[in-house]
């Protein structure tokens, strides 16, 4: 849903769940769906342009429901059929740059945004206090502990903004660290959608 805060007047969008949630916060579909928002959140560290942002997730007359970003577009799917079934090559190259760039950002770069100097035994650098050391090894450590792979690119979950952006949404099918997080009803990625790394067993 498209909403608009009463009193402060921001504009949001509200993303509810169907499911009812019979047993309050102890109930298992509304723990996974809170596994989803953490991902968000965590992702969100990294502020990156192309992936959705959230804000927080709440339970209200048995639905769970979560506030983001609203994104004026329309998911690949419509743009395709607006465009006749033929994307022009300009978009199609933006397409490509921008989830390249929100996908290499999921696998590889939150790490930097996550990482904790004590719970992941880092070094403090002696030239700058403020910064770590963090070489090949650390780096490859960090990285299969915070990479999330989205498992569910679909035309779906892929928005086009009206200034021809794209930005990717729905974390509900994904695989952090060595965890997979489900907040779908589906138990994995449809087939054609699934990440490489599923089909390697990594």
């Amino acid at each position: 849903y498209k909403v608009r805060h009463n009193e402060l007047g921001y504009i949001r969008a509200v993303r509810v769940m169907n499911v009812v949630i019979a047993r309050g916060e102890d109930d298992k579909t509304y723990q996974r769906f809170l596994d989803e928002c953490r991902l968000l959140l965590r992702i969100g560290n990294g502020n990156h342009p192309n992936i959705i942002h959230i804000c927080r997730p709440l339970l209200k007359d048995q639905r769970a429901a979560v506030e983001m970003d609203f994104v004026d577009g329309d998911n690949l799917l419509k743009y395709n059929r607006k465009c006749g079934g033929f994307v022009p090559v300009e978009d199609v190259m933006r397409l490509m740059e921008d989830m390249s760039s929100a996908l290499a950002y999921c696998h590889e770069d939150i790490y930097r945004f996550c990482m904790d100097r004590v719970e992941d035994n880092l070094l403090d650098d002696p030239e700058d206090g403020s910064k770590v050391i963090v070489d090949d090894k650390t780096r490859e450590r960090l990285i299969q502990k915070y990479r999330v792979i989205h498992n569910d690119i679909h035309s779906d979950n892929i928005i086009r903004r009206e200034d021809g952006s794209y930005v990717l949404l729905d974390f509900g099918l994904a695989i952090h660290g060595e965890n997979v997080v489900r907040s779908s009803r589906r138990s994995d990625g449809a087939p054609e959608f699934k990440a490489p790394e599923k089909w390697d067993g990594n």
